[in-house]
Order: structure tokens, then sequence, then C-alpha cells
């Protein structure tokens, strides 16, 4: 197993990931719509903005992959305070 920093272009893989680890999250299924095939495509674009949010900022997303398996996803930032972006605002 392998622990890499990915970005943009590698993105999809941590958010299949991501969504299957929050799919019955709770707050998830109480913050979202839990109603059939729209709660599956909210929570994507919800975690996309939060993964978005970081490679903004050119803030790397961590996976663990088993080969080109990603069986895990870190989304942690350092001590740094990075300002927040006017787009983002």
């Amino acid at each position: 197993m392998v622990v890499e920093e990915i970005y943009r272009a590698d993105k999809e893989a941590a958010l299949d990931t991501l969504c299957e680890a929050f799919y019955d999250y709770p707050v998830m299924r109480s913050s979202l719509a839990d109603t059939g095939d729209a709660y599956g495509s909210q929570l994507r674009a919800m975690i996309d903005l939060f993964c978005e949010n970081r490679l903004y900022r050119n803030q790397p997303l961590h996976v663990i992959r088993d080969g080109q398996v990603c069986l895990g996803v870190a989304v942690c930032s350092g001590t740094e305070r990075i300002p927040q972006p006017p787009e983002l605002s």
C-alpha cells in the first residue's frame, strides 16, 4: 500500500471513496434530501465542494492505494493558515 498526495487530476477516485465512506453517515442523511437517486448526487456534489475548497488552495488530498485501487482518503491540513480566496467567500 502507498500513501500519496493527489490533486485535481486524480480527484475522482478520492471522491468515489469518500462518497462510499459517508453514504450512510447520519449527519449526511440529515443534511441532504434523503430521496433515492437525488441523495447520491447531492452527497457527491457536497463532498466535491469540500475537496475543491482544498484543491483551489493547492492543498492535496491524501490517499492510500493498493495498486490502482483507492482504499482510503485523508482530508487534513497542516497548522499553517491559508487565507480564504475571495472566489470562495
